[in-house]
């Protein structure tokens, strides 16, 4: 997932990524439910914020700004 953030897939296309984190926005409230209910395992918690964590990285400034 990271280096399709950073890279993109073939030829530099961002646009399947930026319609996965546009579909995460959408169902913001759902996640921030899953993360509630999983606070108490640290693991589920950490491999959550690591998929959106990798959108920082990207150098499209379109998924960092949807990060």
């Amino acid at each position: 997932m990271i280096h399709l953030c950073v890279k993109g897939m073939k030829g530099r296309d961002y646009s399947k990524l930026k319609l996965w984190f546009s579909l995460l926005h959408q169902y913001v409230g759902t996640f921030v439910g899953l993360l509630e209910a999983e606070k108490d395992n640290l693991y589920a918690v950490k491999m959550a914020f690591n998929v959106i964590k990798c959108g920082l990285l990207s150098h499209n400034f379109e998924i960092v700004d949807s990060c």
